[in-house]
C-alpha cells in the first residue's frame, strides 16, 4: 500500500461520504487483484485538496482486464459491481466528477468534488 494523503483537519465535504467513496474504492482494489502474486499486488492511494477540492486517485494492478460500458467498469460476476456505481453516485451527489479507467496495466479511479 503506497499513500500518499495530505488533507486539512476540516474537509471541505461530508467525510461520511468520502469515507464511503474511500472504503468502496479500496475493496475495489483489493478484489481486483486477488489472485496476482503477493510481489505484484499494490494499490497506490493519492488524496489531496487544492482550492477546497478533494482529488482522490486510486490505482491498481489486476488480474483480469476490467470490461466497461459508457465509461463504467462491469462485472459479471454475482454480487459485484456496486461500488464504482456508489463511488459515481456519491461524488456526483456532492458535484464532483470521476471517472475510471485502465493505463499501462493500472486500474485507476479518478475523483475530484
Amino acid at each position: 500500500f503506497e499513500v500518499d494523503v495530505k488533507i486539512p483537519e476540516t474537509l471541505p465535504i461530508d467525510e461520511t461520504i468520502l469515507v464511503s467513496i474511500l472504503s468502496n474504492g479500496i475493496e475495489n482494489a483489493i478484489n481486483a487483484q486477488t489472485t496476482l502474486p503477493n510481489e505484484k499486488k499494490v494499490i497506490y492511494l493519492y488524496l489531496k485538496t487544492k482550492e477546497d477540492k478533494i482529488l482522490l486517485s486510486i490505482k491498481n494492478p489486476f488480474d483480469k482486464r476490467p470490461v466497461f460500458e459508457e465509461g463504467m467498469p462491469v462485472s459479471s460476476d454475482e454480487g459485484h459491481g456496486y461500488g464504482s456505481r456508489s463511488i459515481k453516485y456519491l461524488t456526483e451527489s456532492l458535484g464532483g466528477s470521476c471517472e475510471f479507467l485502465v493505463k499501462d496495466d493500472l486500474f485507476i479511479l479518478r475523483m475530484v468534488v
